[in-house]
């Protein structure tokens, strides 16, 4: 059986991140794991003079500003979800392309599952947008629970209760069936 002992997080501030946040919570205290809580920010591909000037000539130092500042967002949006009892919590922000940075986190910190939030897009907006999650869930290195912000007026629809006794084996058979590499079977192509 895989035990599940680091939880990856990916936020991007939005409800379905605030929700996917409170479901990690609940599984990291009940399965005794830590957690790593990434935000990820795409820089402009291409900055202008005029931009440039906008951050005082310093593009570094905006930068470095810029991930300060998202640094304390990620961390009250963590104190928020994780009130009470508080499992080990790393934060991360990072720039890069979202999808291949959270695989990345992922891969690097050896996490044996990602909680994320999805906005559940359909239709032309999903074509046109694509999918952070979609793309994360099919080359993921581990397992992937994703979560919907809850209905409006229903703060608690996307969060689940977990009773340890049962997540640990159904979250481990999961694992098994998701990653070869975890059952022990060639990997998939």
């Amino acid at each position: 059986m895989h035990a599940i002992h680091r939880i990856l997080v990916p936020v991007d501030f939005s409800e379905a991140s605030r929700a996917a946040l409170r479901q990690a919570h609940a599984l990291a205290t009940a399965l005794d794991a830590g957690v790593e809580v990434l935000h990820v920010w795409e820089p402009a591909p291409n900055v202008t003079p005029v931009q440039l000037g906008w951050m005082a000539g310093d593009a570094q130092a905006f930068c470095a500003q810029l991930e300060g500042e998202l640094r304390v967002r990620v961390a009250e949006m963590v104190a928020e979800a994780f009130a009470g009892d508080r499992p080990s919590v790393e934060l991360h922000v990072e720039a890069g392309y979202v999808a291949h940075t959270i695989l990345e986190r992922a891969k690097h910190a050896e996490c044996d599952l990602i909680v994320m939030g999805t906005q559940g897009r359909r239709g032309l907006s999903h074509l046109v947008l694509g999918s952070v999650a979609e793309r994360v869930v099919r080359t993921a290195p581990c397992p992937v629970l994703t979560t919907r912000a809850p209905a409006k007026g229903d703060d608690d629809a996307a969060v689940t209760p977990v009773d340890a006794d049962v997540a640990a084996p159904a979250l481990a058979a999961a694992a098994d069936r998701t990653n070869p590499h975890l059952a022990g079977d060639s990997p998939r192509r």
